[in-house]
């Protein structure tokens, strides 16, 4: 996810970007990497109402800035966590 201050497709890009990272993250550290799917969304899914030329605080243009993990367990989704970009 981003915020929503760049244009669209730089946005898709840097999103995948971060979930490509994400995942080299998880399989860096054990994770199966066929048990790992990378989907982005760049602006598409803000958490707030920053949309472009809506001006907001840096720390609300931050919460958009994030990667999501859905944990599955036998076809069901078990939990949600964020986390930081860091």
């Amino acid at each position: 996810h981003c915020d929503s201050r760049a244009s669209e497709a730089y946005n898709r890009s840097l999103s995948l970007r971060r979930a490509e990272e994400s995942k080299s993250y998880l399989v860096a550290r054990g994770i199966s990497s066929s048990r790992v799917k990378v989907e982005y969304y760049g602006k598409t899914r803000l958490v707030n109402r920053c949309y472009d030329g809506v001006a907001c605080p840096e720390e609300y243009q931050q919460l958009n800035r994030r990667t999501e993990f859905d944990v599955i367990l036998n076809g069901v989704n078990i939990t949600r966590q964020n986390c930081d970009d860091k």
